[in-house]
């Protein structure tokens, strides 16, 4: 659907505590790209995880949206053992950011990349998706040149495939 689904915080700690206890795990893998949709909320939870699962380690690597991650929630998630994180920019082109309709600007997202070097001891990576509908190639070059300008940790390249029913496959 259209909605997000949000799991309770003590419900997710509990979880995690359990799997600690039980097999030992002491590294989580987020698999969710709206992990900072409610930005209160992820405080919360990343608060929790330091105060009850000191130690652990986790990360977050199916595209979290740069401009969501705040200087508070970036300590949050670094004092919650935070190792390192994926953002879905999806293109360095600013026309074609706009034509995806995707939520971020080329300029919030050098500003995110700016923010990273504040707190060192994580690990970034962007996505990009080549060869997006109407993308030239000069466009798509725009990536390679934000990618090696920013300097993250690593630089992820997809070439776009439109999954079946979505509005971009049935265009």
């Amino acid at each position: 659907g259209k909605s997000v689904r949000v799991r309770d915080t003590n419900g997710v700690i509990e979880e995690m505590l359990y799997l600690r206890e039980t097999f030992g795990i002491e590294h989580f893998n987020w698999l969710d790209d709206d992990l900072l949709y409610d930005q209160t909320a992820a405080l919360h939870l990343f608060q929790s995880i330091a105060e009850r699962l000191p130690g652990i380690t986790w990360d977050a690597n199916n595209g979290l949206i740069a401009s969501a991650v705040t200087p508070d929630l970036f300590g949050a998630m670094r004092a919650s053992g935070c190792i390192g994180f994926t953002v879905g920019l999806e293109t360095g082109n600013a026309e074609i950011l706009r034509q995806v309709k995707k939520p971020a600007t080329i300029e919030r997202f050098r500003a995110f990349a700016d923010r990273t070097k504040e707190f060192p001891g994580m690990f970034y990576t962007v996505n990009f998706i080549l060869g997006l509908p109407e993308e030239r190639f000069e466009q798509a070059l725009d990536s390679f040149d934000l990618a090696m300008d920013v300097k993250l940790n690593w630089n992820n390249f997809f070439m776009f495939q439109p999954l079946k029913n979505t509005d971009i496959h049935t265009a």
